[in-house]
């Protein structure tokens, strides 16, 4: 830390982070701040003290102007400290980089110091008021020198120091890595606070979409692989525990009276877990296929609306001891970002219990609104947003509801059958060698994984004879939407058209990325698409469940009127593949899911 002035990077992830950086590097620096921070009570003007660089988000040319006086600081010897991701990861994934700070550190003449934080985000819960006690660990990476940068390398300038970021955050076992500086702070004891995910009383609109379409299919499902198989009382303890961090596990959803606005969620007074967590037994020899079809028949079962929207299976007799684990979402609760989100919030760091960890009360039951209430509440949208209130109900409920076969032109005539057995089918690759492949063609590892479904596609049309050259499929790509509820956000759907004539596959890597760039939230769902397909922000490190190493996880995303829906989930330093099929779509799964494996491999090759 020695290197001064320089711009100091940090990976954002609490509240906590200022603090760290605070007690790092002791003196002798100011910051950025977004516009909006000089008016709040307190800190604006401690802001103001120490002259932060106030930026205008929405003003491209006014921002470069409010970072001319760091600029200025820079030159005369303080040092800048600036978070690249811009705001607070929605997951303990590291987000992308924005380029303002690189900016600033190229004019200034002065180096990059990345400082990457491990674990604060655990320590102050996303939301949360309170601190718990523990350790926070943080790794200093060398100097990065930025006096020979040009303007036009900059993105794989940018790209270099996130990818250290990454090795570092990918590399982490458990304990303190090598040149950590530990920084200790807050309340001993456990603390009372649940965690602020999905929160709000009452369902937004495409969320009561969902749930007003009346199918108890539209699920979400993770599946993790735990090793070796947990306790039984572990297990049954840590899904208690997990009912008071997280409120919306013991609430349901409750319809006003004359439907007089949005559903809402209602707490109830005692929670059935064994209701909603199943323990089964595969007969020998165990395999993974056989786990895979019992998760499938799992995840094809309706929840029961009556209940709290989520239910888990433990799949035990696995060859080697270890178990399968999966756990599906009602999609009216969140999206996959979302879940998979709260799952790393409630896995642990170790396979030793956490004397400290929140330990909340059973969350009060919530009531629903009486329909006096609820048609209050709906008239006075209505009087005072009559446009917004009554054309967003009708835009959701158009965007969600829409049937699959609304424009069945859409579909490629090879795909086109609906209503087969649901499959289930994982694949996994490394990272790193994904990363790479996918760099190497100048695109980003969702780029990479979004070219081999691409590829795979192209070769199952290739395989029944289907001209690729006058062929498109209509893929579904989630946009996001924002922040909402602390929960890191919904997922849009957008459907766009891919070509199946690109054979090189960095090639398609590119065209990927243009793809991508060029799209953004639709009024069309997910539902009009042949495939779906999603890249999920993941886990980064090692975590535990009820005791158990989670080696692997993999999403399976529910099938939305489509033929497949493809995912991937960083895990670990794994990039883990869920594929869901309808076999009346996809007549040969065994040839598309070798496609997807041989995109993949051609991807990582492109590294090599």
């Amino acid at each position: 830390m020695s290197h001064r002035p320089a711009v100091f990077l940090f990976n954002h992830q609490s509240q906590l982070d200022v603090i760290v950086l605070a007690k790092l590097l002791r003196g002798g620096f100011t910051g950025v701040a977004k516009k909006e921070a000089a008016s709040i009570p307190g800190f604006g003007a401690a802001f103001r003290l120490a002259d932060v660089a106030f930026v205008d988000r929405s003003d491209t040319t006014a921002a470069k102007a409010a970072l001319a006086p760091a600029v200025q600081r820079l030159r005369e010897g303080i040092s800048l400290v600036i978070a690249p991701e811009g705001t607070r990861s929605v997951t303990p994934a590291l987000g992308p980089f924005k380029k303002g700070a690189f900016h600033v550190a190229m004019q200034a003449g002065v180096p990059v110091v990345p400082v990457v934080i491990h674990n604060a985000g655990e320590l102050m819960w996303r939301g949360a008021s309170t601190i718990r006690e523990g350790t926070v660990q943080v790794t200093v990476l060398p100097p990065v020198d930025t006096s020979d940068w040009r303007a036009d390398e900059l993105d794989a300038r940018v790209a270099e120091v996130r990818a250290g970021y990454l090795d570092v955050l990918d590399q982490r076992e458990v304990g303190a890595p090598r040149g950590t500086v530990e920084v200790t702070t807050g309340p001993r004891g456990p603390v009372a606070e649940p965690l602020a995910w999905e929160t709000a009383a009452e369902m937004d609109a495409d969320a009561a979409a969902v749930w007003r379409s009346g199918s108890a299919r539209s699920t979400l499902t993770l599946l993790e692989l735990l090793d070796p198989a947990p306790d039984p009382d572990r297990l049954a303890a840590a899904h208690e525990w997990a009912s008071r961090m997280v409120p919306r596990m013991r609430q349901v959803v409750a319809e006003p009276a004359l439907g007089a606005g949005p559903p809402v969620w209602a707490g109830v007074e005692e929670i059935d877990l064994d209701h909603h967590v199943t323990r089964i037994a595969l007969p020998a020899p165990g395999t993974h296929r056989q786990l895979l079809d019992a998760v499938a028949e799992f995840a094809a079962a309706p929840l029961d609306r009556t209940r709290p929207l989520w239910a888990a299976l433990l799949v035990e007799g696995l060859e080697g001891g270890a178990a399968g684990y999966a756990v599906k979402i009602h999609h009216s609760v969140t999206d996959g970002v979302g879940a998979v989100r709260l799952m790393g919030m409630l896995h642990s760091r170790s396979a030793e219990h956490d004397p400290h960890r929140p330990e909340p009360p059973v969350p009060p039951v919530r009531t629903a609104p009486s329909a006096a209430g609820a048609l209050a509440r709906l008239g006075a949208d209505v009087l005072t947003h009559p446009v917004d209130t009554v054309g967003g109900l009708v835009r959701s409920a158009a965007r969600v509801l829409a049937p699959p076969a609304d424009a069945p032109e859409r579909r490629a005539p090879l795909l086109a059958g609906r209503g087969g057995v649901r499959r289930a089918e994982v694949l996994e690759v490394p990272l790193a060698d994904l990363r790479a492949g996918a760099a190497a063609a100048g695109g980003s590892p969702t780029d990479g994984f979004l070219a081999a479904v691409l590829g795979a596609l192209r070769g199952y049309h290739r395989h029944f004879g289907v001209d690729v050259d006058d062929t498109t499929v209509a893929l579904g790509l989630p946009v996001g939407l924002g922040a909402q509820d602390g929960a890191g956000g919904r997922l849009a759907g957008a459907v766009v058209r891919a070509p199946l004539t690109v054979a090189d596959a960095g090639d398609r890597v590119r065209t990927v990325r243009e793809l991508l760039l060029s799209t953004g939230p639709s009024d069309t769902s997910g539902s009009g698409a042949d495939v779906q397909v999603a890249s999920v922000p993941g886990i980064g490190h090692p975590v535990w469940f009820a005791g158990s190493r989670v080696s692997r996880l993999y999403p399976l995303g529910p099938l939305a009127g489509c033929a497949a829906t493809v995912t991937m989930v960083a895990h670990d330093g794994t990039a883990c593949v869920g594929i869901v099929l309808d076999d009346a779509a996809v007549t040969e799964p065994d040839l598309f899911l070798d496609g997807v494996r041989a995109g993949l491999a051609e991807v990582v090759a492109l590294g090599r």
